[in-house]
């Protein structure tokens, strides 16, 4: 199903380098992984009901005894790049 040409491509797509070697080894992970969740496909889970989470945990939230935060300056002080008092940070959506 996948070629090391299409996995090279699919790397250079995300800004990676990969040898061919490294786009073998990933052609065959992903071929290994595909064999696993055909597999996991041929489970009968008509009778499961649909979640979005599986811990049965229902609105956590601190406790609020714990009144100590951090001032803004604070956490600023390390930041490589702060704008308008945010961090700021390069863009992380690939086109």
């Amino acid at each position: 199903m996948f070629s090391k040409d299409y996995v090279k491509k699919q790397a250079q797509v995300v800004g990676l380098t990969i040898s061919d070697e490294e786009a073998e080894k990933l052609t065959q992970n992903f071929e290994q992984t595909l064999k696993y969740m055909n597999l996991l496909n041929e489970l009968d889970t008509s009778d499961v009901k649909p979640t979005y989470q599986t811990s049965g945990n229902i609105n956590v939230f601190q406790d609020k005894s714990l009144n100590t935060t951090l001032l803004t300056e604070d956490v600023l002080q390390n930041a490589h790049n702060v704008l308008n008092n945010l961090i700021a940070s390069k863009g992380v959506l690939i086109k």
